[in-house]
């Protein structure tokens, strides 16, 4: 798929005005610091980008562009020469509130990457990437708001990348895995009911977990093939998460289990 024109743009816009989101929240002293990398953009941007799409031969060029349309804002702050990254990583997991559900978690021995949704009813309002690199001393936090579709968020990620992310962005290249090639439907599904599960090659071999929000593991398996399915006999309504998980990468989808 083409590279959208989404951020050709970061280079020549720095926007100093910027509406409260987890990194304004939470990192401002990273973004005063005069050895930093800072990336704002604001919703505008993200319109214009939307309109070059208007010619783009691309079958997903019209889901694409509308979600462009939906994004209100997009900042970064990537912070080099750490003494200790992963526990500035730690430390901005702790910051996270209730209403972030992790999406994707990757790690190794130098790295740890993880994105985090704030979402509802299939539209996410925020998506939150905390990210460290220990040999290189380097954080890096991002936040993207708006009113996103659940399932474009993988097109989106595909095309965060600029100077101070791109390295760690790249972590989920090495794993090849793209967030949005795994399927959990239906969902909502009821109880008595079976989810089916879409997964991409490279997590199979590895190890699934359904389990409910407090942790409680309803069901673990072995990810034998692409299409799995799973009971939701005796299930009791409420949210459950499906977790995949090979290699240091875990992959989470929410699952709403209705009457």
């Amino acid at each position: 798929m083409k590279k959208v024109l989404l951020f050709a743009v970061i280079a020549i816009l720095s926007l100093t005005s910027y509406a409260q989101n987890f990194v304004s929240d939470n990192y401002q002293n990273y973004l005063d610091a005069e050895n930093s990398t800072v990336v704002q953009v604001h919703g505008v941007t993200f319109q214009l980008a939307a309109d070059f799409l208007e010619e783009a031969d691309n079958e997903n060029t019209d889901e694409i562009r509308e979600t462009l349309r939906t994004i209100k804002s997009f900042q970064l702050v990537a912070m080099p020469d750490l003494a200790n990254p992963q526990s500035e990583y730690s430390g901005g997991l702790s910051k996270l509130n209730d209403n972030f559900d992790e999406l994707v978690n990757v790690k190794d021995q130098e790295s740890r990457f993880s994105v985090h949704i704030d979402e509802e009813d299939g539209i996410v309002y925020e998506l939150v990437g905390l990210g460290s690199e220990s040999d290189e001393g380097k954080f890096l936090a991002f936040s993207l708001t708006g009113e996103i579709p659940l399932e474009m968020i993988g097109e989106i990620m595909n095309k965060v990348e600029s100077k101070g992310g791109k390295d760690l962005m790249n972590i989920l290249d090495d794993k090849e895995i793209e967030i949005s090639s795994i399927n959990v439907y239906p969902n909502p599904t009821s109880a008595n009911n079976r989810l089916t599960l879409e997964i991409p090659d490279n997590l199979i071999g590895g190890e699934g977990l359904f389990v409910d929000l407090n942790g409680k593991v309803i069901t673990k398996f072995e990810i034998q093939n692409q299409i799995q399915e799973l009971k939701t006999d005796g299930l009791s309504p409420g949210y459950y998460v499906v977790s995949l998980s090979k290699d240091g990468t875990t992959v989470k989808r929410k699952v709403n289990v209705i009457r």
